[in-house]
């Protein structure tokens, strides 16, 4: 046996430092070093210049460490349009090189450019509190970027970056990091890795397209529309289709393309159908289903419409809004503008011009602008345009939305011409050779406006109503000096010009502010509009820096100027002497702006390529005298609950304000006192109460963005402040105790781990528990306990169990819910709400087999507390058979944070804690292991305590050569290991290394570390060979492998070293490459390929000279990635290694990083006799690489073979083995055919090669013979032996359904590995384990079968009976939803009893009565089961809008206007004693429509079944009609069906915070209630419907505002056309009228079905008064006279 050669220093390191997600490998303790202060700075950081040699500013270190990381993932995801990347290419290596080479110098990396800066600016001031728990930062990360929050995402990332690598600053080197955040340079490469690490973990927490968007790594924008679709739209509607369809078209390969589609249509009073998409097809299409409807009630939702574009759409975007009518909405203008700005989007108007001016004594409602006033002011504030064009130019006015998507869109140049009748107007500007495109826009009184090139050539620009623009595209040479000129004859001129420019070089400003005198304040970025009270820092951050070229052309950024709307400077220039755009530019007022400053831009100018050149900041600064505030960081926000927190207004001017205020949420309600205009004397501060509101069923950690904004009556002065939240607690329940409890009998573990939470507040909080276990354990058992109340796990089939978790979930049932994620680890979560004052006790038990590696068993246990704990305890138990050879605890590894390591010597240091206590029986045969960290030996490691692996090694001695085996309960197991006195083979090997440029940065490094340190094992009877595997693979060495000797490993170790990332992956051509360079190695005597063979392939190599019998033949594959060039299929390429291989060479694979798909990977090893492991990426990855190739390298035994006596054993788990390696055991297991039988011994064979010769050894088993010493311990494994088999039975079932590509068995083999799992209750990759109450459970098991019913009768399709048994109404109201009926209702709306209002505490009073219901059977339709029948037999909806379907193509409308809390009379069935009642409400004070009125409950009065049913907009309340009155409420917040008897069913569906759908079912009719609530600006009220089946029963006779029109006689005159509308004269049930024609919508279906109609005054048509279809109360018969 070879000596390995020690590992270098660097590998030392490498193996030592800390990573999240390590492996389960053990490493050396740390020395931690006291961590080091953070930067903290007056102003922001970075050193003024780059004299500081020393160290690598902070800046340049973020942009290099991800743009690293940026280039690898894109070398796994090619961006649209983007052409493959060459890493060595990448020169200089910025964000605008890169995007040269991706875009061929077509687009412009300011999005990437500004993610770097939003990462390298986080944190500019004093660290945050939440920066101690580093893990809950992290999850926030993932949480706001699932959320697609990236703007919060980047900045906290950024936070988490800062804090990594002040891991990696010794204290030596801190008064630069503290000062300048300038790193040391021999910190820099291990700190890259670990944000590569922390980058990696982002990536796979969020996925491929998430991540990519969080880099922002994309050429396009975001084509945006907010459509008024109403009747008199049609013609702007059909322009935007036109224009779309010609956009989408002509960009279609276009690096100007959109990268996203928003689509939102709005009318009055919804939003609907909101289409947000990146496929342009489905944008079309959505636009395409547009179409103008309705009308004639103006105006409309128009600034709702355009909140929703802003919040889909990505910053820096354009939203164009097209409409013809006034906005009702305009109260939102202020949180419109805030929102737009803050995202730095642009909101173009599209008028056409039958939206009049108003006039000036109609520009405002109170202190609201309103008409088109208000839209340009929204227009200028965001820095968008008003274009007011006739209808018959509106197609030609959308030519100005492509010209909005060109990307890179740089403003180059902003001007207001000024001029007096007849007289010339223009001016120059310059086109620097960095620019591509032009695009020239003007508005206002323009006249005739024309441009022309540096050669004088003249080109009018466009004109569109008042608005002209155009594009160019600039052409090589075309560079220079331009001009704009215009003349006018009829009009004096005031026109704002702007040109902008496709180019790739620019800048991007950072504004940051601190308070002026206050001695203790740091800057931070702003957010919102710096006052007149801020120090304010701009920091010009530029990119494609490249373009200045100072040497040969003297290019260099020379000055920054302050320039108004008008051109002219505000304030003296900044000037900048031998700038290169290649640092930042830094820009301080300390004692603030100067005061009374108009808004400015910042313009960056100098030369370029010899040229002058200007660039413009695409927001306009300016300072405001409010300052806005909160105390929200205080403020814990929880589902389902009201939180209230404080926003505070400061007024910092010299005079009193009145400020108008206004909040938004993108989740939840905002609750606050509308229409409040507080005035603020000078240096006072007005608080104002906010309270927020959150559905229950919003997650923990869920991010909601708050939007707050005032603005000054008086003088128009602006500010926002938008506040980014997560939902949930601000701290965690105290952990009592957190106990493990292990027994390892010979070599199998059983972990129990016990955790105790302890809630000791007043209100009831979440406790998480999230535990990693090994990658092979197979969970037992999960147990929650909540004072008595006991929830136990049961295994389930993986489908099942999930369906019961989600039903849990759905019906808001405590749950816990375990599956199987990965096969190289698992983290199990799961949740539970522990009652105020009251502790939690959650029970984890799982088993695993401890393999053998490297000569010993290793058990290890992942501890994460995330708190110190004072009652911490891990025992471990071994008891064994045999004697143990030596047990070790190498201590506890931490993994809370990197730390910086100095010398390797450190490294051996271990930290100072509790040591364990390790205790050995007399006959050595047991170890316990105590481990119990005090208190201050956990916080030592860190403020949140413990987090990483503690780890206990052992091994056994081994007396026979045969092995051992063990016997118990009539199971048996034998564990073989190659002899001692066994040598390797000598090898054979060919490493397939992915060189892709996805392998860029700290991949490729780590690998070749380890590969060098592998090849230096090699010795020269061993060969070698590497195939670089990209584009275009090819070996190292051409078609040969080469002999190991000293000079040759020297030369490949140089080759190694050398490598370099580039290109794509292409797996086939790799291993075709491969095996070619094997083959002539290979021995044809076993006949196995005959040369002669045309299967074998024409192009094998013919063999060379020499026997290679006895070298370890064996290909090792390591990639990061999938196949991305040529054969991409993966089972095809599966299927040509294993024709090329025949089972002679071993194929062994590592899947590196998060992305390698182990299913292919694993799959390739099994069919090929090899291993397959994932290695995630981490500072120790060169270490696990290495010990992979280490392990799979050394075979010391091949074609090992373990056979039994014929008949004595069956159920044997595998018995053939490729190899046995190195310091490796292979384990056979089975069971006894007869346990009672005379004879017990089974004779047992193990046969194998070596290297030099064939062994075999034969031994015999005793099935009499139990483990004594086992049986006589303490700390008994029960059924351990059982276990074990079916533990190994199992893993060998999964591996051969991995390899078997026949359905039919592997669905055998699958099902006979569930079978064991279920039996053993295993969770294993076919199972889920799920934890929920018994009582809990019987529910979700009912509401499950009738989910199958019902899929059952949609398959069938075919009617079919339901049978009620007899039953109380206390069992329907007990057994309903599993409702504990004497609790109480949170969050409870009024509840309405018999006579109105009824108290809340009496809502969930027991139901005492006995009121008997009839056995009824009853039939259903399956469409009527489903929820989708048809609901067209007459409805109302909104306030309220009645629709009747008098005959098939006649649907009559009326409106009915009622008074609140009168009831009315909708349907009444005398035959049935059926009536429907509804109670009217007015409109709150927030609605749109104040003076609507509204249904706020319905009931639904049974007399013959004595049952009344009730529905609110909450909730719904049953009782019983007879003298009782007795009644029960529960709220709607989930989906459920209820058979309640006697021939009703209640369906409760599509459950919505702000809706949801109640079907009811009354023996053969059908209605549907719709609930609409929780609406800022509308009033919460509920829609009605009848079933079309109600008018078809002909046996019933209908009365009620909708049930008189139900088989209605009518008679309908010919329609003629009267002042332009179509008019009819009808006459219904004798009642004659005039109706005309109209549109209605369909709520049954959706809001957005629209369904002509003839509408009526009501009176006209009804049979009787107004006053007779009122009723008394809710329970009341309505008593018509001379009834139809």
């Amino acid at each position: 046996m070879t000596s390995q050669q020690p590992l270098t220093a660097a590998l030392l390191l490498l193996s030592a430092l800390y990573a999240a997600y390590a492996a389960p490998t053990p490493v050396p303790l740390l020395s931690i070093p006291t961590p080091v202060s953070l930067p903290h700075l007056g102003v922001p950081f970075g050193p003024s210049d780059k004299s500081l040699v020393r160290c690598v500013a902070y800046d340049e270190f973020v942009s290099n460490a991800v743009m690293t990381y940026a280039v690898s993932y894109l070398g796994d995801n090619t961006a649209e349009n983007a052409q493959p990347i060459s890493a060595k290419d990448l020169r200089p290596f910025t964000p605008a090189q890169l995007f040269d080479q991706l875009y061929q110098g077509e687009a412009s990396s300011i999005n990437f450019k500004k993610t770097l800066i939003a990462l390298k600016y986080a944190g500019a001031c004093e660290p945050k509190e939440v920066w101690a728990d580093r893990e809950q930062l992290r999850r926030n990360v993932y949480t706001y970027a699932k959320a697609e929050s990236y703007a919060i995402a980047r900045s906290s990332f950024g936070e988490l970056m800062l804090l990594v690598a002040s891991d990696f600053v010794p204290a030596a080197d801190s008064p630069d990091w503290i000062r300048f955040r300038c790193m040391p340079r021999n910190s820099v490469d291990l700190a890259q890795i670990a944000i590569s690490i922390e980058l990696s973990r982002l990536r796979n927490e969020i996925g491929e397209i998430r991540f990519g968007s969080f880099l922002d790594l994309t050429s396009g924008t975001t084509l945006a529309f907010a459509i008024d679709d109403t009747g008199s739209m049609s013609g702007e509607i059909k322009a935007a289709k036109q224009r779309v369809e010609l956009i989408t078209d002509q960009l279609k390969n276009s690096i100007n393309r959109p990268h996203e589609y928003v689509l939102v249509p709005f009318n009055d009073p919804f939003i609907y159908d909101i289409t947000h998409t990146r496929d342009s097809e489905e944008f079309k299409q959505a636009l395409r289903r547009l179409y103008a409807h309705g009308g004639g009630d103006a105006p409309e939702m128009c600034l709702t419409g355009i909140k929703w574009a802003i919040q889909k759409s990505r910053p820096g975007s354009t939203i164009y809004v097209i409409t013809d009518n006034d906005a009702k909405d305009y109260k939102l203008q202020n949180l419109v503008v805030a929102q737009a700005q803050h995202k730095q989007i642009a909101i173009v108007f599209l008028l056409t011009d039958e939206l009049k001016v108003c006039g000036m004594s109609f520009y405002y409602h109170g202190d609201q602008l309103i008409c088109r006033k208000l839209y340009e002011y929204i227009a200028e504030k965001t820095g968008g345009k008003v274009l007011v064009v006739r209808k018959d130019q509106i197609f030609r006015a959308t030519e100005v939305i492509k010209t909005g998507l060109v990307q890179g869109l740089v403003p180059i140049r902003r001007e207001t011409l000024f001029a007096s009748k007849n007289d010339p107007y223009g001016f120059p500007f310059a086109v620097d050779p960095s620019i591509k495109e032009l695009v020239i826009e003007a508005s206002g009184s323009c006249g005739s406006l024309q441009f022309q090139n540096h050669l004088q050539k003249h080109t009018p620009i466009e004109k569109y109503g008042q608005t002209l623009s155009t594009s160019f595209l600039v052409k090589g040479g075309q560079y220079g000096q331009w001009r704009i000129s215009g003349a006018n004859s009829t009009s004096k001129i005031a026109c704002e010009t702007e040109v902008s420019a496709r180019t790739s070089f620019g800048f991007v400003v950072t504004t940051f502010v601190k308070k002026l005198n206050n001695q203790n304040d740091c800057y931070k970025i702003l957010n919102g509009q710096p006052t007149n009270q801020d120090a304010v820092a701009f920091y010009l951050d530029f990119y494609g820096e490249q373009n200045l070229n100072a040497r040969t052309s003297g290019d260099r950024i020379s000055k920054i100027r302050f320039v108004n709307e008008l051109g002219d400077d505000v304030m003296p220039p900044h000037m900048i002497r031998h700038h290169h755009g290649d640092v930042t530019e830094k820009i301080h007022f300390e004692s603030g702006l100067p005061a009374g400053l108009d808004p400015f831009y910042l313009v960056a100018e100098g030369r370029l390529g010899g040229i002058r050149f200007s660039r413009y900041s695409t927001y306009k600064f300016t300072t405001t005298s409010m300052e806005i505030s909160t105390n929200i960081a205080d403020v814990t926000i929880r589902p389902g609950l009201e939180s209230e927190f404080t926003c505070s207004v400061t007024n910092r001017g010299d005079k009193k304000i009145k400020v108008a205020f206004d909040v938004s949420a993108k989740t939840g309600t905002i609750l606050y006192e509308e229409d409040f205009t507080p005035t603020i004397l000078v240096g006072k501060t007005r608080e104002i109460p906010i309270k927020i509101k959150l559905d229950s069923k919003v997650q923990v950690g869920t991010s909601i963005k708050i939007t707050i904004s005032t603005k000054d009556v008086d003088s128009e002065a602006s500010q926002y402040h938008v506040i980014e939240a997560i939902v949930g607690q601000n701290e965690r329940p105290k952990m009592e105790s957190l106990t493990i409890h292990t027994i390892i009998t010979t070599r199998f573990a059983e972990t129990k781990v016990t955790m105790k939470v302890r809630n000791d507040k007043r209100v009831a909080r979440e406790a998480e528990v999230e535990i990693m276990l090994p990658g092979e354990a197979f969970i037992m058992n999960l147990t929650m306990l909540v004072g008595d109340d006991v929830m136990i796990g049961s295994v389930e089939e993986k489908r099942k169990a999930k369906r019961i978790y989600n039903k849990a979930k759905s019906l808001n049932f405590g749950a816990g819910h375990v599956a199987v994620r990965d096969k190289s680890s698992q983290v199990y979560k799961t949740k539970l709400l522990v009652p105020p004052f009251q502790t939690a006790t959650f029970e984890l038990s799982y088993q695993q087999l401890l393999r053998r590696e490297n000569g010993l068993y290793e058990y290890m246990v992942f501890i994460d507390p995330k708190q110190p704990v004072r009652d911490l305890r891990v025992d471990v138990h071994i008891q064994e058979e045999s004697v143990l050879n030596f047990v070790r605890v190498p201590g506890y590894e931490s993994k809370r944070t990197y730390r910086n390591i100095r010398n390797v010597n450190k490294i051996l240091n271990k930290y100072p804690s509790a040591s364990p206590d390790m205790t050995y029986s007399e006959d050595r045969r047991k170890c316990h292991v105590f481990y119990a960290p005090t208190l201050s030996a956990q916080a030592a490691h860190s403020p949140l305590g413990l987090s990483g692996i503690f780890t206990v090694q052992f091994d056994v001695e081994r007396r026979q050569v045969f092995g051992e085996s063990f016997v118990s309960d009539g199971f048996f197991t034998h564990f073989f290991s190659a002899p001692a006195y066994v040598v390797a083979p000598p090898k054979m090997v060919t490493f397939i290394i992915d060189t892709s440029s996805s392998m860029l940065g700290h991949k490729l490094k780590q690998v070749k570390l380890a590969l060098k340190q592998t090849l230096k094992s090699f010795d020269s009877q061993d060969y070698v060979n590497l195939v670089l595997m990209n584009d275009d693979p090819r070996p190292v060495f051409d078609d040969v492998m080469m002999q190991a000797t000293p000079g040759n490993l020297r030369r490949a170790m140089e080759i190694v070293e050398e490598l370099e990332a580039e290109g794509g992956t292409n797996f086939e051509i790799a291993f075709d490459v491969a095996f070619e360079n094997l083959m002539p190695y290979m021995s044809f005597s076993d006949n196995s390929v005959s040369m002669d063979d045309p299967g074998a392939g024409a192009d094998i190599a013919a063999p060379v000279e020499g026997t290679y019998d006895r070298h370890a033949k064996m290909i090792v594959f390591l990639t990061d990635g999938k196949p991305t060039v040529g054969q991409t299929d993966t089972n095809e390429i599966l299927q040509n290694i294993n024709l090329m291989n025949v089972e002679r060479v071993n194929v062994h694979a590592i899947g590196f990083g998060n992305l390698p798909d182990m299913g292919f990977l694993d799959k390739l090893a099994l069919e090929n006799g090899g291993m397959a492991k994932r290695i995630f990426e981490d500072l120790d990855a060169a270490s696990q690489i290495k010990n992979f190739f280490g392990d799979v390298i050394r075979p010391l035994m091949s074609d090992v073979n373990v056979e039994f006596e014929k008949g004595k054993v069956h159920d044997v788990t595998v018995q053939h083995f490729d190899n046995i390696y190195d310091g490796k055991e292979i384990v056979v297991s089975g069971r006894f055919t007869n346990k009672n039988s005379k004879s017990t011994i089974v004779k047992t064979k193990v046969t194998g090669k070596t290297a030099t010769d064939y062994i075999e050894f034969d031994f015999v088993i005793d099935q009499s013979k139990a483990p004594k010493h086992l049986l006589m311990s303490t700390h008994k494994l029960e059924l351990f032996s059982e276990n074990m088999w079916a533990y190994l039975q199992i893993k060998d079932l999964l591996d051969q359904s991995v390899v078997v590509d026949d359905p039919d068995i592997k669905k055998e083999i699958e099902e006979a590995a569930l079978t064991l799992s279920l039996a053993h209750n295993f969770v294993t990759p076919l199972t889920s384990m799920v934890v929920t109450r018994d009582e809990d459970r019987a529910t979700i098991d009912r509401e499950l079968l009738i989910e199958d019913m019902e899929a059952d009768v949609a398959e069938e399709e075919e009617v079919f009976e339901v049978e009620e048994p007899a039953m109380e109404l206390d069992d329907v109201f007990s057994r309903t939803l599993g409702i504990d009926h004497t609790s109480s209702l949170p969050g409870s709306e009024e509840l309405y009893g018999m006579y109105g209002k009824v108290d809340d505490s009496d809502v969930y009073a027991t139901a005492t009565m006995s009121m008997p219901i009839t056995t009824t059977t009853f039939g259903f339709h399956a469409d009527r089961l489903r929820g989708d029948g048809g609901f067209d037999g007459g409805w109302l909806y909104g306030d309220p809008h009645f629709v009747i379907p008098i005959q098939d193509d006649f649907n009559l409308c009326f409106t009915w206007d009622g008074q609140g809390d009168e009831v009315y009379n909708i349907l009444y069935d005398s035959d049935r004693d059926i009536s429907i009642n509804a109670v009217m409400t007015t409109a709150h004070e927030n609605d749109f429509d104040r003076n609507g009125s509204f249904v706020s409950a319905i009931s639904f009065v049974l007399k013959r079944k004595n049952f009344v049913m009730i529905v609110h907009p909450n909730n719904i309340t049953l009782e019983r009609y007879d003298l009782t009155r007795k009644s029960v409420t529960f709220p709607v917040y989930y989906d459920f069906t209820e058979f309640i008897g006697n021939g009703v069913v209640l369906r409760v569906t599509d459950v919505h915070p702000s809706s949801a759908n109640v079907k009811i079912t009354i023996d053969q009719m059908d209605f549907q209630v719709v609930l609409r609530r929780d609406w800022k600006h509308y009033t919460t009220h509920l829609d009605f419907s009848i079933g079309r089946d109600v008018a078809q029963l002909t046996d019933s006779h209908y009365d009620g505002l909708i049930g008189q029109f139900v088989n209605a006689d009518i008679k309908i005159d010919e329609p003629q056309i009267v002042d332009e509308t179509e008019q009819s004269h009808v006459v219904i049930n004798g009642r004659s009228g005039t109706v005309r024609k109209w549109h209605a919508r369909n709520p049954a279906i959706s809001m957005k079905t629209i369904v002509p109609c003839w509408t009526s005054e009501a009176q006209e048509l009804t049979h009787f008064t107004h006053e007779n279809y009122l009723v008394d109360t809710l329970l009341a018969t309505p008593k018509y006279p001379n009834a139809l």
